[in-house]
């Protein structure tokens, strides 16, 4: 893909530690050209329509000050039951 922005991508260091924990051989600490490409490819591929979200939202959910609200929402939140 053309330019340095992968389709409302952009994998910097922190969203190639993301992508690492679902794709295989992104073991490499740089991101380069072809590993840029892999991880907007993967953000695309598993969400067509909201690449950029998906990617905005997973990386929010790694800063620390989401961390809190995202642990007090999850106790708050009501347990399935699994006997629907």
């Amino acid at each position: 893909m053309d330019g340095w922005l992968a389709g409302g991508i952009s994998p910097d260091t922190h969203v190639r530690q993301i992508a690492s924990r679902y794709m295989s051989g992104l073991d490499q600490k740089s991101v380069s050209r072809a590993v840029y490409e892999r991880v907007g490819e993967f953000f695309r591929g598993a969400f067509p329509l909201h690449a950029g979200w998906a990617h905005s939202i997973l990386f929010a959910a790694e800063l620390r000050s989401f961390q809190a609200k995202i642990k007090a929402e999850n106790a708050a939140a009501p347990q399935a039951s699994g006997s629907e």
